[in-house]
């Protein structure tokens, strides 16, 4: 099984669709699964990568994953026992988290969105299943619309109890962007 990670970046000719940009590096890896990771967003524990190997290999059926994080929007993600941006906190929580639910998962089904959706802080696609949904167009939402796309293909998509990132996510606190 092959994995590779990649920090998405969609370019000002690109007029920020990142859908565009996740489809383009899905297209061209010959990878079983891609992570994507957001530019803000770190792993907590040194051996992340085996842990997401043993969790995709006991989990064929899964077409999506996420993990656990603090400063997000969509509750079932969120874990924010530690405040603040002390990334050693983090590292230690991680490790925590991790001796707790090495390899738990748990079903992500789709809820309304903030209480359910899947936030894009990280994404672990298996190729087999972006190759009937694609991910959409767009800059907002692209997430989502995988998340949706995905369970309605068949697929699973779970939560990796036992992973979890740092999210710097606007250190101003300011989430005022994401309420319509």
């Amino acid at each position: 099984m092959k994995l590779i990670t990649s920090i998405v970046y969609a370019p000002s000719e690109y007029d920020k669709d990142i859908g565009r940009a996740y489809n383009e590096i899905m297209e061209r890896t010959d990878a079983e699964y891609v992570a994507f990771l957001d530019h803000d967003a770190m792993f907590t524990t040194k051996d992340w990568y085996h842990q997401i190997c043993e969790i995709i290999e006991t989990n064929p059926d899964a077409g999506l994953f996420t993990a656990k994080t603090n400063r997000i929007w969509a509750h079932p993600q969120r874990h924010e026992v530690v405040k603040g941006h002390d990334v050693l906190q983090h590292r230690q929580e991680g490790k925590k988290i991790q001796s707790q639910s090495r390899n738990k998962v748990s079903d992500y089904p789709l809820r309304a969105r903030g209480q359910g959706y899947v936030s894009g802080v990280l994404m672990v696609v298996k190729k087999e299943a972006w190759k009937k949904v694609k991910f959409t167009g767009g800059f907002l939402g692209v997430d989502n619309n995988f998340h949706r796309d995905v369970l309605a293909a068949g697929y699973r998509a779970l939560l990796m109890e036992g992973v979890y990132l740092y999210h710097f996510y606007r250190g101003d606190g300011d989430k005022s962007h994401l309420k319509k």
